[in-house]
């Protein structure tokens, strides 16, 4: 891998053979990465609040079928 330094840019350089721009603030990386692994956890955490909702929807449903029996 051949890297080229980008006029005006700290941060990246280019992969002269395949044309790549890569990151090369480390930091900044990290921070990415660690942002994503929020977002996923989150998303998991609203996913799993969708499913408690929705059996709690579904008790409160047989409860009243039950009760109007």
């Amino acid at each position: 891998m051949q890297l080229s330094k980008i006029q005006g840019e700290n941060d990246f350089m280019v992969d002269e053979e395949t044309g790549a721009i890569i990151n090369t603030n480390i930091a900044e990386i990290e921070k990415s990465k660690e942002r994503k692994k929020m977002i996923r956890a989150k998303n998991q955490e609203f996913q799993s609040l969708k499913a408690e909702v929705s059996d709690i929807k579904n008790l409160l449903v047989e409860i009243t079928r039950k009760l109007g029996d």
